[in-house]
């Protein structure tokens, strides 16, 4: 069966069984505490670009919000790193945040009603391909809507484009301007000798 309640508080449940044939009574009754809390709605969601170049930090933020006018505790958001992906200066206001081997922790010990804590972490990426980062949020509070506790985004690592390539780039464009420059110089030396002749 299931139990609801409009009360917020604890309440003290009573239980017995009984048998005809029983001739040890002494275990046939056991007492329990049912806490009701208020609900909570905390949420997380992730940002970062869609594509970055490979070995080139970048910024990616995960946003707690808190959509109920009740506190949340305890509030512990984890983010999954892929292969490949590594983040650094990880930070969210009022929390307390660690990089644990391919994951990154937060603990925020409360987040008012109706706030959010907006966190961020500098991540590079070294492996080309389509990178996820994956981000989960539990705490010290009753949340009957599950579907928007997780998150996670796809972002697709590209080569860097080398500095050679660049440079090469350049040079190449110089050339093409000069064989443009040719044709026209051609022209005017004949213009002059046409206008000594004169």
């Amino acid at each position: 069966f299931s139990l609801r309640s409009e009360t917020i508080g604890e309440n003290t449940v009573f239980a017995e069984v009984f048998a005809l044939n029983e001739t040890n009574t002494s275990d046939n009754t056991g007492t329990g505490t049912i806490a009701i809390a208020r609900e909570a709605d905390v949420s997380v969601a992730l940002e970062a670009p869609a594509q970055v170049a490979a070995a080139t930090p970048f910024e990616l933020r995960f946003v707690v919000a808190n959509a109920t006018s009740v506190e949340a505790r305890d509030v512990r958001t984890s983010i999954e790193l892929p292969p490949g992906v590594s983040a650094t200066n990880v930070s969210q206001p009022g929390a307390t945040c660690a990089v644990e081997n391919s994951a990154v922790v937060c603990m925020l010990e409360r987040l008012e009603a109706n706030a959010t804590a907006v966190g961020s972490m500098q991540v590079n990426a070294h492996e080309l391909g389509s990178a996820i980062v994956r981000a989960e949020i539990i705490g010290n509070y009753f949340d009957p809507i599950g579907s928007n506790d997780s998150a996670e985004v796809t972002i697709e690592v590209t080569p860097a484009i080398s500095p050679r390539v660049v440079q090469a780039n350049r040079k190449g464009g110089s050339g093409s301007t000069n064989l443009l420059l040719l044709p026209l110089l051609g022209l005017l030396g004949l213009w002059r000798k046409s206008a000594q002749a004169a």
